[in-house]
């Protein structure tokens, strides 16, 4: 039985049977390829050459990846087959998969790995783009993390990328209002990931915190798509008490160095660069590099004696 459950979850047969995870996270439908013509969904009608199809083909394709890497590292490592098989093996989603990892991490005397799974599964259900963001944060660290051997490995062992999806969750409840819950996941992810990501920020996909130790990313921060951040990275406020929209918003395709403290909302432009450890407090241009202490002094700067804190 086991293993006609695993042939029906990667398809057989010759009119090529794919199988594409519903918006559920433990539920399934079957997507069929009908030649060279329109494929459609027999949950949705979602043809496929529209942008859902192929975001839900995509999905599909790359959980089929993992779970194959899966059975060869378990049947290749030994030792590592029970938590193969608790952490991926057992599951029919790539959302199922995360879910099931985070909660084995985040678990605790006060809160237990079936609560913590109910917490995130409600998430990635409500949510879609939740698991598209996930897909494409694997696809990312595989394309440009040199470390990253296959999208197996940052799913199971990476804590960036676990904390960055445990973050998308945590913001997802503090748009429902759920604010204590929100922080709650907040300062759990803090403790398990050392990673201080503010629920209220917002993430998009392709993603790339490598490492994690130390990043610090304030409430009304915005990280665009394809972003790539490296440990200990502060995008903070300027302690203005009375300003709301207070922190950096950084645009598709940036790169910030590690220990990098970008500072107020400021703009970090398309493609733009900041170096390790610079220290920047205007916004940077498409396409330009900041590095060491990027700034200027304003004249309230030189009269409330803040010169020292914002120039070499």
């Amino acid at each position: 039985k086991e293993r006609e459950r695993k042939r029906e979850m990667f398809g057989v047969g010759r009119r090529g049977v794919l199988l594409a995870f519903r918006r559920t996270v433990n539920e399934a439908s079957l997507l069929v390829g009908e030649g060279r013509g329109v494929r459609r969904s027999l949950s949705y009608g979602i043809p496929h050459e529209s942008k859902e199809g192929e975001r839900l083909v995509e999905k599909d394709c790359l959980w089929r990846e993992i779970y194959e890497e899966a059975q060869k590292v378990a049947k290749e490592e030994s030792v590592l087959s029970t938590f193969i098989d608790s952490h991926i093996l057992r599951h029919v989603s790539l959302e199922g998969a995360m879910g099931g990892i985070l909660a084995a991490r985040l678990h605790s005397k006060e809160l237990s790995e079936e609560s913590w799974s109910r917490i995130i599964a409600c998430a990635f259900r409500e949510e879609p783009d939740l698991g598209y963001h996930l897909c494409e944060d694997l696809r990312a660290f595989h394309k440009r993390d040199p470390a990253t051997l296959h999208p197996f490995q940052p799913l199971c062992f990476f804590k960036g990328f676990q904390g960055t999806q445990l973050q998308r969750v945590a913001n997802y409840y503090w748009r429902q209002n759920r604010k204590e819950l929100a922080f709650l996941i907040q300062s759990r992810c803090a403790e398990v990931f050392a990673m201080d990501i503010h629920p209220g920020a917002c993430l998009e996909g392709g993603l790339v915190i490598d490492h994690g130790d130390g990043i610090v990313i304030g409430e009304t921060s915005r990280v665009g798509r394809n972003v790539t951040i490296y440990h200990g990275v502060t995008l903070g406020g300027r302690g203005e008490p009375d300003v709301f929209d207070r922190h950096p918003k950084v645009c598709d395709w940036a790169v910030i160095g590690s220990n990098a403290t970008v500072l107020g909302n400021i703009r970090i432009g398309i493609n733009a660069k900041v170096g390790a450890s610079a220290v920047v407090l205007k916004s940077v241009e498409d396409g330009k590099t900041a590095t060491g202490t990027y700034t200027v002094v304003s004249k309230k700067d030189l009269t409330s004696g803040l010169v020292d804190v914002y120039s070499i």
